[in-house]
């Protein structure tokens, strides 16, 4: 058994930065897994739609560059800080992606699906390779960068 993820340090990889080709086609690899997940399991496929919601929005949150450097001015309403307008990809690997994807699912089952999921149930939907203490990171960091709005 492995241990639970950990997120690289952000220097690790730099060499191999995520593009925008990644992304793309990390996103449809794991939109078709879900889909597949979500009709073995007997979930509503709007699941996955909520899921890539929640995984878009965080990954939304993380493109933007929130350290009250050089910005425009606009408040993002968060203790005082300003947001930059300037998007650039997240730093993310693809097995962060993958497991940020999975939890998204997991989270929008939990939310807003009456059938009751265990996280064993991913855990095997992905063959092992996280454990039940890597989505519980991952659920954490999304309801955390989403302030808890799922």
């Amino acid at each position: 058994r492995r241990r639970p993820f950990d997120r690289p340090p952000a220097d690790a990889g730099a060499a191999a930065a995520t593009t925008t080709r990644d992304l793309i086609l990390w996103r449809g690899q794991m939109c078709g897994w879900s889909l597949r997940t979500a009709n073995a399991l007997e979930l509503d496929r709007e699941v996955v739609a909520v899921a890539f919601s929640y995984a878009d929005r965080f990954l939304s949150s993380l493109a933007f560059d929130d350290d009250g450097g050089d910005d425009d001015g606009t408040d993002d309403g968060r203790r005082g800080r300003r947001r930059r307008c300037s998007p650039s990809i997240p730093a993310i690997c693809r097995d962060e992606y993958q497991l940020l994807c999975m939890t998204a699912m997991y989270l929008a089952v939990k939310v807003s699906d009456p059938t009751l999921l265990s996280v064993e149930a991913f855990v095997e939907a992905n063959g092992g390779a996280y454990v039940p203490e890597d989505f519980a990171a991952m659920e954490l960091r999304i309801l955390m960068t989403l302030g808890w709005r799922v």
